[in-house]
C-alpha cells in the first residue's frame, strides 16, 4: 500500500520548478573594434557597472553591481543574467586607451529593464601611439642628455605651423647602440 504513494509524490516533486531559477535578467551583447584598423580587439577587459539601482522587489536580495568578461578571438562578448538598473559600459587593454560605451544621444549609461536584451553594441578602442628612435651627430654616432621634444602640425589664425605637442621635454640620458 505505500508504494503506490510514493509514485505520485515523487511525480509531484519532480514537476516542480527549481526556486533559484533566475528571472528577469537581462542580457548584453556587443563586439569590441580597433579604431584605426576596424579589426576586432581580443583579450580585453570588458565592465559593466551598476551605477543606478532599479526598483526591487520588498525582501529581494540587492543586485550584483559589477560584471565582468574578456573578448572573445572576434571581438565579442556577452553579459548574461543581469540585473536591471542603470550601467556604464567600459573595455581596456594593454596597448589601447580606456573606453566607456556612450549611446546615440550621448549618454554613457545603458538602461537595461527586465528580460530585456541590448544587442549589437559596438565599442571602438584606440590604440596607444610609440615614438621611437635614435638621436645621432652628423657622423651617426649616438648623443646622450638631449632634450627631445614631439611637435604637432597646428594651425593658428588660419596658418598651418608646427607646434609642441606635450608640455614636458623628454631628456635621453644614455643611448645604447
Amino acid at each position: 500500500m505505500r508504494i503506490p504513494l510514493l509514485i505520485p509524490l515523487a511525480a509531484l516533486a519532480l514537476a516542480q520548478t527549481p526556486p533559484d531559477q533566475p528571472q528577469n535578467k537581462a542580457r548584453i551583447e556587443g563586439v569590441l573594434l580597433n579604431k584605426v584598423t576596424g579589426q576586432p580587439v581580443r583579450k580585453a577587459l570588458i565592465s559593466l557597472r551598476l551605477s543606478v539601482m532599479s526598483q526591487q522587489p520588498t525582501g529581494a536580495p540587492a543586485p550584483k553591481s559589477y560584471y565582468s568578461v574578456m573578448s572573445s578571438p572576434e571581438g565579442k562578448f556577452v553579459f548574461d543574467q543581469v540585473d536591471p538598473g542603470g550601467y556604464t559600459l567600459t573595455a581596456d587593454r594593454n596597448g589601447y586607451i580606456h573606453v566607456a560605451y556612450r549611446s546615440s544621444g550621448g549618454s554613457t549609461l545603458l538602461n537595461l529593464g527586465p528580460s530585456e536584451a541590448v544587442k549589437n553594441i559596438r565599442l571602438v578602442i584606440t590604440p596607444l601611439g610609440v615614438i621611437a628612435g635614435h638621436v645621432v651627430d652628423e657622423d651617426g654616432d649616438p648623443i646622450t642628455e638631449v632634450r627631445v621634444q614631439s611637435m604637432r602640425w597646428d594651425f593658428s589664425n588660419g596658418v598651418r605651423r608646427l607646434d609642441f605637442a606635450g608640455t614636458t621635454p623628454w631628456t635621453i640620458r644614455a643611448v645604447s647602440v
